[in-house]
């Protein structure tokens, strides 16, 4: 196994398994000598491994994968994301790594079938969307993406507004029809 060092405590192997070096550290006066172990990885909520790493007595969780790629992926277009080619967060073996823009990671995860929520098909973008202009005129859109289309707005954005995270536009308002429906009721 191919291990990298990623500071004066870590390495990193080319698999995603993370050690702490044997070292010898300074406490009260004396020296201790420390055996380096291999650390336990957690699985975030999103799937993805993490170690905690500790320096200066502070303790920064870090993506297994982003370790990887750093040490044993060239990177020359200085892309900013770690994509899993084979679509398993689990595999954190560098011939499965690669440098991304956020785009190509986003558009990757759609083909792959690993990012659902921004299909067309979604249960939030088949919602119906109604705006209402300042003179009280209605226009009914049948899904959250066909009003973000026709209005020039992104989806995260309007959907924001109408979930009451950022303010209602001042030339109309915006409201899922559902909402109207439950009002009506």
């Amino acid at each position: 196994m191919n291990w990298k060092k990623l500071d004066e405590i870590y390495e990193v192997s080319e698999y995603g398994d993370v050690r702490s070096r044997d070292r010898v550290i300074q406490r009260r006066g004396r020296k201790h000598s420390i055996k380096g172990q291999t650390l336990t990885h957690n699985i975030c909520r999103n799937g993805y491994h993490r170690v905690g790493l500790n320096k200066d007595s502070k303790r920064k969780y870090k993506a297994v994968h982003r370790l990887v790629a750093r040490l044993f992926v060239n990177n020359p277009d200085n892309k900013p994301e770690v994509n899993h080619i084979d679509g398993d967060k689990s595999n954190n073996h560098y011939t499965n790594l690669e440098w991304v823009t956020r785009s190509e990671n986003m558009k990757h995860g759609y083909e792959m079938g690993l990012i659902t929520h921004l299909s067309d098909n979604s249960k939030a973008q088949r919602k119906g969307v109604i705006k209402t202009d300042n003179s009280g005129n209605r226009t009914f859109y049948p899904s959250l993406a066909e009003a973000s289309r026709k209005d020039s707005i992104s989806i995260s954005y309007l959907s924001q507004i109408i979930n009451g995270d950022r303010p209602q536009k001042d030339d109309c308002t915006w409201e899922f029809a559902e909402h109207l429906e439950e009002a009506n009721d």
